[in-house]
């Protein structure tokens, strides 16, 4: 039976694997929406109309809000998942501060 083994304890890895890249893939989908509601929040509209201009990703704020929530809004909505903040980094930031 050494086989069964190599081939379960295979499949485990590959299970943990799958189960984290999930997770991130997760957690990332999740600050980016904490993000879009956020923006809507404050200025009372979504930040991107169409999938191009999410793919652009450039945010214009017409409504005078403070630059702390500002800057929180372009690390929420970072084009690069693996640079948006955790949820503990959003939770210390200036503006959640204030």
């Amino acid at each position: 039976m050494p086989g069964y083994y190599h081939y379960s304890f295979l499949n485990m890895k590959k299970k943990i694997i799958y189960e984290h890249e999930i997770n991130f893939y997760f957690r990332s989908a999740a600050i980016w929406s904490l993000g879009v509601l956020l923006y809507d929040m404050v200025c009372g509209e979504i930040p991107f109309k169409s999938k191009e201009k999410i793919m652009e990703n450039e945010l214009i704020f017409k409504h005078d809000v403070s630059d702390e929530v500002k800057d929180l809004i372009h690390q929420l909505l970072n084009a690069v998942p693996e640079q948006r903040p955790t949820v503990d980094q959003i939770s210390k930031h200036p503006w959640m501060m204030s």
